[in-house]
């Protein structure tokens, strides 16, 4: 283990910085004390304090200055509140603040920028801990946009986080909407930077950002309970937070899903197109047409998942299967599935009234008669406007 300097040798050292250009005479004395105190508090070894006493015995005397230089206490003081308080607001986080305040004492402070310094971090607040959420209003940059309450994964800094947004019932921001990081079993701040970052992803796109918490943490995106529930695993949401009687076809959806991981991975993909499509917005908990939308798109994804012969292919490529087929390239991969697809999943799909007319013709020759019967009706529906 390298050895540290003796305190001896550090008293030396800082006498001499005080009268002597221990680092040249381009530096001033406030400079050269503050570049001394960095290098100590970084670690210097007892070597290299000894070769530096010895530099420092044959260096010019400092030059005349007007003003006395920060004395050694008045700089620790400084990097110790650096350390706890928002001294450049909350806006810049602890390493930035101590950074900031380092690059002032390596660039030189006198007694009188020392004081004014300290006198400004003894008046800040102190740096956000994972008692103190963050408070939209105070995060700049946002306008009028509006959250819902919830929890949210979002890609921050090249890395899967998870956030919650809520209204506290009681405390300092009582009735106030807020935002944390979580982490493991805790809530961790965060600062206005991130906050911004992340609200605006999540503003851009709220379903996706609550649905992949939900897929990666097993846990209800609205009040984060874990879902043991196969049709709540199936929706991201718990049936107290969505409101509704489970449909019996979501139940048997939710059920074969759970048996086969390949099905459930390719029922993702097609989730996401059924949010694009509009079915449905699951943030709008008070609205039963939006719940029954959730329904509706969970069956049609489940349905398409279940076409026999597209599990063999990527999810993004069943994906875009579905998207041609909705404008109106039938793909030979998707016809032959339909063809061999059963009675009720063709039937789900026919009452989505999301297939096109070309798809609806060729579904014409499908063998089951149920199946026949309803492509044709829905194609009449398109050729008289209904649709």
């Amino acid at each position: 283990m390298t050895a540290r300097p003796l305190h001896q040798q550090m008293a030396t050292l800082r006498n001499l910085a005080s009268s002597r250009a221990v680092f040249g005479p381009d530096f001033t004395r406030a400079q050269t004390i503050g570049r001394l105190e960095l290098l100590l508090e970084a670690g210097m070894t007892r070597d290299d304090a000894i070769g530096l006493i010895a530099d420092a015995d044959t260096a010019p005397a400092h030059q005349p200055e007007q003003e006395p230089a920060a004395g050694y206490w008045a700089l620790v003081k400084l990097l110790n509140l650096a350390d706890t308080r928002a001294v450049y607001g909350i806006a810049v986080d602890r390493e930035e603040t101590f950074s900031r305040i380092c690059s002032a004492i390596y660039h030189g402070l006198t007694q009188a920028e020392a004081g004014r310094l300290i006198r400004t971090a003894n008046a800040a607040p102190p740096h956000p801990t994972e008692k103190s959420p963050l408070p939209l209003a105070t995060v700049t940059g946002l306008g009028d946009l509006t959250f819902t309450d919830g929890h949210y994964a979002v890609i921050h800094g090249d890395v899967l986080r998870f956030y919650q947004i809520y209204v506290p019932a009681q405390g300092q921001y009582n009735n106030q909407q807020v935002i944390r990081r979580m982490a493991s079993s805790n809530l961790m701040a965060l600062y206005p930077s991130e906050a911004e970052q992340v609200l605006r992803a999540i503003h851009d796109d709220p379903v996706t950002a609550a649905y992949r918490y939900s897929d990666e943490l097993g846990q209800c995106w609205a009040c984060a309970s874990p879902l043991t529930d196969p049709v709540s695993r199936l929706l991201s949401v718990g049936p107290t937070c969505r409101g509704f009687s489970t449909h019996s076809g979501l139940q048997a959806a939710a059920r074969d899903l759970d048996h086969d991981p390949s099905r459930r991975l390719v029922f993702r993909a097609l989730r996401r197109w059924a949010l694009e499509m509009g079915f449905h917005d699951p943030h709008n908990k008070q609205d039963r047409a939006s719940m029954k939308g959730m329904i509706t798109a969970s069956l049609l994804a489940s349905a398409w998942s279940g076409l026999p012969g597209l599990l063999r292919h990527e999810p993004d490529q069943v994906l875009d299967f579905v998207r041609r087929a909705i404008a109106g390239d039938l793909d030979p991969v998707l016809h032959d599935a339909m063809m061999a697809a059963p009675r009720d999943t063709m039937l789900v799909l026919l009452a989505s009234n999301v297939l096109s007319g070309p798809v609806l013709q060729a579904l014409g020759a499908h063998p089951d008669r149920q199946v026949n019967q309803a492509a044709g009706e829905a194609f009449l529906d398109i050729l008289s406007g209904r649709r």
